[in-house]
Parts: structure tokens; C-alpha cells; sequence
């Protein structure tokens, strides 16, 4: 159909009729429903294209870098405000599937370095106490030591958040614990000749039955409690002093071969740092073998076996 020097051409897309305006070669305008589509990648490539037709549907894979696996728990598919994840996002091919794109999609992805041998998941768990609870660091915490917990921490009884000392006697310095003393959850937190004592309140105790971030930075602890607010604690001027431990810390406990202390929760990531340089970065993951589950230490590419523990699917 012209209109003097202008023509409407009838397309169709997907099987769904859109219209276009040309002056000559020169399309002037369309009708057809484009959406944007962008990416926030880290350590991962896609093929995504910068846009999509609305009505048609979208396919998109994503690769890692070399030496890298992506962190299904990373990904996140957004189409417009809808959080379409579960059902575009398949992790045993790392490929995303959308069948009727209606609105703009953005796509999150992260990896991490880790050997083809293990593989990451999002959190390892274990919901007893017993003897090999504690996960052993392998590392030696001193005074300028910062640890950083991204866990969940069960409700119950005698829970060991981290520790490398079971005593709670000052007489016994270079200890480095966080330890729940009673049902009523009273904590008592050392660190090298400081103890805290009973900590009773609200205000004073972790928040437990959640996800949070614990952070123990050279003395000063940070840590969201009971009551929904954080807890700041400086060891320093409690009058803690602490030279270099000679034992190792361990997570969930203090000894990896008793069930005494042993917390019971989910561990998302655990890393240690010393004077602020990055020492110990520890991720969840199943060693691909035998499906036992871990923590993979992608810093210095080790493996810590956790036998009690069961791996998010």
C-alpha cells in the first residue's frame, strides 16, 4: 500500500502481524515489540542478544571462564518485575529458556575458580550434633585475623559457631571462639585472655534460624542478635590480647573429633583474612566423585571433607 512516496509493508514475526513504513529502501517506523536484553556477568560469557521480539522466545547459554564453574545460586533471570529464574534457568546445561518474551529481561551470573573435580552449590548443611561437626580451616588465627561467616545457625543447645578452644578459662589464652553455654541461649565469646562471660540478653545473643553475615574483624564483632538489631563487641577494649594461635580454628565447633559444642546450620561461605589480605576463601561444594559434600577453598584450591554434612540440590 503506498501513500505517495511512502509504503506500508504487512510482516509477520513469530507468526504475529506487525506493519512497517518505508520512504523508498528507508524504513521510517515499525510497529513490532522489541525488549532489551542485558547481562551482569562475572567470570561467565553468554550469547545473549542486545534484544528480543516480543512473542518470540529466547535462548541463551552461559559459559565460564577457563578454570571457572558457575555458582547456580548466582543466577537470576528477570523479565520485567517477574522473577522468572526457576523456570528459565536450567543449571544442568547452564542455558536459559524463555518461550514468550513480554518485557525487558536482565540475566545475573557469577563463577568462581575451582577444580572440574568439585562442583558449587549453595550451602552445605548438617542438623545434628556429632563428632566431626567441625570443619577444620587449617588455619592459625592471631590478633589481626578477620573472619567473615555467611551461615544459618539452628535453634539449640551448645551450638559452636567457630572455635579452636573448648575452655572458657582465661588462664588459657590464644582462644578464638563464639560458643552458646545454655537452652536459654547465653553465649559466651572468647578471644585470646578476654571472656565475655555470660551473655544473656536479647541484644547480646545471635540471631539463630536465618541467614546472616557474622563478621569477626581483629577484635571487633559484628553480628546481627536476637532482638533484629546488631551486636558490636571490641575485644580490644575488653582488654583481649592475642598472639598467634597454636591451633587451628575450626567451623561449627571446636574439635573435629568431638560432638562437644558442635553447631548444627547451614554454611554459605567462610573467609579468613589477615590484615585484610584474603588468606582462606572456603565455598560449599560436592566433590563430583562420590557427591560427598564440602568446602572448597578457592584461594589456595583445597578441599575440606564435611561426611556430616548434605549439600543444597
Amino acid at each position: 500500500m503506498y501513500y505517495g512516496t511512502h509504503e506500508i509493508k504487512k510482516v509477520y514475526v513469530n507468526g504475529h502481524q506487525g506493519k512497517k513504513l518505508y520512504l523508498g529502501d528507508k524504513l521510517l517506523w515499525d510497529d513490532i515489540v522489541r525488549y532489551a536484553i542485558s547481562c551482569t556477568l562475572d567470570g561467565v560469557t553468554s550469547d545473549a542478544p542486545s534484544i528480543a521480539i516480543g512473542g518470540e522466545s529466547l535462548s541463551v547459554t552461559l559459559t565460564p571462564a577457563s578454570g571457572k564453574q558457575i555458582c547456580p545460586w548466582t543466577i537470576k533471570v528477570m523479565m520485567g518485575e517477574t522473577d522468572v529464574t526457576s523456570s528459565a534457568y536450567d543449571s544442568s546445561t547452564n542455558t536459559i529458556t524463555i518461550a514468550n518474551v513480554t518485557d525487558n529481561v536482565s540475566i545475573t551470573a557469577s563463577a568462581v575458580t575451582m577444580d572440574s573435580a568439585y562442583k558449587p552449590v549453595e550451602y552445605i548443611s548438617v542438623a545434628s550434633k556429632a563428632s566431626g561437626n567441625a570443619l577444620d580451616t587449617g588455619y592459625k588465627p592471631s590478633s589481626n585475623t578477620k573472619l567473615v561467616m555467611d551461615v544459618e545457625l539452628n535453634n539449640g543447645n551448645a551450638n559452636m559457631l567457630y572455635g579452636n578452644h573448648y575452655t572458657n578459662s582465661t588462664t588459657t589464652p590464644h582462644y578464638f571462639f563464639m560458643y552458646q553455654v545454655t537452652s536459654t541461649s547465653n553465649y559466651v565469646i572468647g578471644f585470646g585472655t578476654y571472656n565475655s562471660g555470660t551473655i544473656s540478653t536479647s541484644a547480646g545473643r545471635i540471631k539463630r534460624g536465618a541467614r546472616i553475615t557474622f563478621t569477626c574483624d581483629k577484635g571487633l564483632l559484628n553480628y546481627p542478635n536476637a532482638s533484629g538489631g546488631t551486636r558490636n563487641i571490641n575485644y580490644g577494649d575488653d582488654g583481649g590480647t592475642f598472639e598467634e594461635s597454636s591451633t587451628t580454628l575450626k567451623i561449627f565447633g571446636y574439635s573435629t573429633t568431638s560432638s562437644t559444642g558442635t553447631a548444627t546450620g547451614k554454611i554459605y561461605r567462610v573467609s579468613l583474612y589477615e590484615n585484610d589480605v584474603l588468606k582462606k576463601d572456603l565455598i560449599p561444594c560436592v566433590k563430583v566423585e562420590d557427591g560427598i559434600a564440602g568446602l572448597y577453598d578457592i584461594v589456595n584450591a583445597t578441599y575440606i571433607k564435611a561426611t556430616n554434612y548434605t549439600a543444597a540440590s
